[in-house]
């Protein structure tokens, strides 16, 4: 099914929604929240802050999160009670199940403002959310802006900003038990992918990185997607170590972090899911930005460190969802854009050295002692 036709789900029905929007008022009394968006995994669990402090705001209220149909099964070990609905774009099935699952009082639209004509579709009485660059259609929905953050600050904690009240403490997700073999304890999974190539870290580097941490006495095991088999074939061609990668849905990813002793990773969506089991983490940043995209206020205890982010004047970017952060430092591009792009590698990440990464994991584990 065409996108076309899923659109035809949408449209018509929130355009006749459209014409009431000067009568509408924020709701005095909610039952039922929806959470529109079309979020990568790695910002999907970035909007953990926000569901905790709904659910602390809302205790009664059922909180509907969309999400890619393979968060679904890891999102229901959730403990704020929030309910995980599996949307498809491309779907006219998964598209007509959400629209026909509202009405709801409040919808909150992080991210992309495109998702609050879903949103309005569905039977949202009051959309709320972040003031775009530009006004233009995909926010004619919206009833209530919020702005981002003029200071530095986690995308995490601006998204939380989207509902009023403090951010709680976070809750640790119960990962479920092991349903395959576990590595041999203490182990530390190295997750090699990332969801864009300028991320990468070189394979000798991780090689180098899993021969040192055996020599330490612990068991290091490579994490991948499944279209990442092929990044451990070119690090580890003979299977030294024993490799996940392709093999774990993300609830047993998310049991394997949770038995490890330490996760090193780049700056990708492993690295925020280790957050729930509060697994010690250490992050390599090249192109992203440790602020924006770390821990922030909400995650401020976990055990993190984050590697790199050397100074590159290529790292020159400084928009997110399209608003214009002044403060903030990154770069987006891919790697036919990057700058520096060299060997399969960006500079960036070139410049995270070997001994840093071993310095910093010495520095982690006495964090965690």
């Amino acid at each position: 099914m065409s996108k076309f036709s899923a659109r035809l789900r949408i449209f018509p029905r929130a355009l006749l929604a459209l014409l009431k929007k000067p009568w509408r008022r924020p709701p005095s009394t909610v039952k039922r929240i929806l959470i529109a968006h079309n979020l990568l995994l790695g910002d999907t669990v970035m909007l953990t802050p926000l569901l905790a402090k709904l659910r602390r705001h809302y205790p009664q209220a059922e909180i509907v999160l969309l999400c890619k149909p393979a968060f679904v099964e890891v999102y229901r070990l959730n403990p704020y009670g929030v309910v995980p609905m599996p949307y498809q774009p491309a779907s006219a099935a998964s598209v007509a199940a959400i629209v026909n699952s509202g009405p709801y009082d409040l919808a909150l639209i992080p991210g992309d403002n495109r998702y609050s004509w879903f949103a309005l579709a569905a039977g949202s009485r009051w959309i709320v959310a972040h003031r775009p660059a530009l006004h233009n259609a995909k926010s004619w929905p919206v009833n209530e802006y919020r702005d981002y953050p003029d200071e530095p600050m986690a995308w995490g904690d601006a998204v939380a900003t989207l509902t009023d009240g403090e951010l709680p403490s976070p809750q640790r997700w119960a990962a479920p038990a092991y349903d395959f073999p576990p590595p041999a304890s203490p182990f530390v999974v190295l997750h090699v992918g990332a969801s864009n190539p300028v991320r990468f870290w070189s394979p000798e580097q991780w090689l180098a990185l899993a021969d040192w941490l055996a020599a330490q006495g612990y068991t290091p095991v490579w994490s991948g997607g499944g279209n990442e088999r092929h990044i451990v074939d070119s690090i580890d061609p003979t299977r030294r170590y024993r490799s996940f990668a392709g093999e774990l849905s993300l609830s047993q990813l998310l049991a394997l972090l949770a038995g490890a002793k330490a996760l090193i990773c780049a700056d990708t969506g492993v690295a925020h899911l280790a957050k729930w089991v509060d697994t010690p983490t250490m992050t390599l940043y090249g192109p992203g930005n440790p602020v924006a995209f770390g821990p922030g206020h909400f995650w401020r205890n976990n055990p993190i460190i984050n590697v790199g982010f050397h100074p590159i004047s290529c790292r020159d970017q400084h928009t997110l969802f399209g608003r214009e952060l002044p403060w903030l430092e990154r770069c987006n591009r891919n790697e036919a854009r990057c700058q520096q792009f060299c060997n399969g590698q960006s500079a960036c990440m070139q410049h995270i050295t070997l001994s840093e990464i071993q310095t910093a994991f010495i520095h982690l584990l006495r964090k965690i002692q």
